[in-house]
C-alpha cells in the first residue's frame, strides 16, 4: 500500500520518467520499478527491498557538494556505494554506479604525464583529485573496482555536467 511520502515519491518519479521519456512507465511500478525511501548512508536502506528479486541496482545518489564541513559527502558517496556493494554481493545483483568525469582530476605540473589516458580499470593516473567531491566519487569507484575482483557484477557510468538542450530549456 502506498501512503504519506512514498506517494509523494512516486508521484515525482512517475512524473520525471514522463518528462525525459513521454511515458511514465505506471504499469511497472509494483512489478520493475519500486520505490525505497531511505538513506544510503544507513546500512539498514536495504531491508525493506529483501523481498524482491533485484537483478540490478543503479546507484545515482550523490552528495555533489564539493566540500562541507563535516562527513556528509563521504557518508553518502563512500559510505553509500559500499553499503550498495554489500548489498549487490550479497544478493547477486547488479551494481550500476554512477560517478563523474570529474574523477580525471586536475593535471598539475607534469603530473599526470601528457597524454595519460583515464581508462576502466586504471583510474589513478597521477591526476590531483583534491575537492571532497571528486575525492569521494574517486574513492567509490575504487571501490567498486576492487569489489568486481571479488566477484561484483558491476560497471561505472561517468557522467560529465548535465545541461539542458538549447532548444527547450
Amino acid at each position: 500500500k502506498v501512503t504519506g511520502f512514498r506517494r509523494v515519491l512516486f508521484r515525482s518519479l512517475k512524473a520525471k520518467l514522463f518528462y525525459y521519456f513521454e511515458n511514465s512507465y505506471e504499469e511497472l511500478f509494483g512489478t520493475r520499478i519500486f520505490v525505497v525511501e531511505g538513506d544510503v548512508a544507513d546500512d539498514a536502506w536495504h531491508e525493506d527491498v529483501r523481498e524482491y528479486a533485484i537483478d540490478t541496482v543503479i546507484n545515482c545518489a550523490a552528495s555533489v557538494k564539493h566540500f562541507a564541513s563535516d562527513s556528509a559527502i563521504g557518508n553518502v558517496n563512500i559510505g553509500g556505494v559500499e553499503h550498495l556493494i554489500g548489498f549487490c554481493l550479497a544478493s547477486g545483483a547488479r551494481l550500476v554506479q554512477v560517478s563523474t568525469t570529474s574523477v580525471a582530476g586536475e593535471r598539475v605540473g607534469e603530473e599526470p604525464p601528457a597524454g595519460a589516458k583515464l581508462t576502466e580499470r586504471d583510474l589513478f593516473i597521477g591526476q590531483r583529485v583534491d575537492n571532497q567531491y571528486t575525492h569521494s566519487k574517486f574513492v567509490a569507484e575504487r571501490m567498486v573496482l576492487a569489489a568486481i575482483d571479488r566477484g561484483l557484477d558491476a560497471k561505472i557510468m561517468r557522467v560529465g555536467n548535465l545541461g539542458p538542450r538549447p532548444s527547450d530549456g
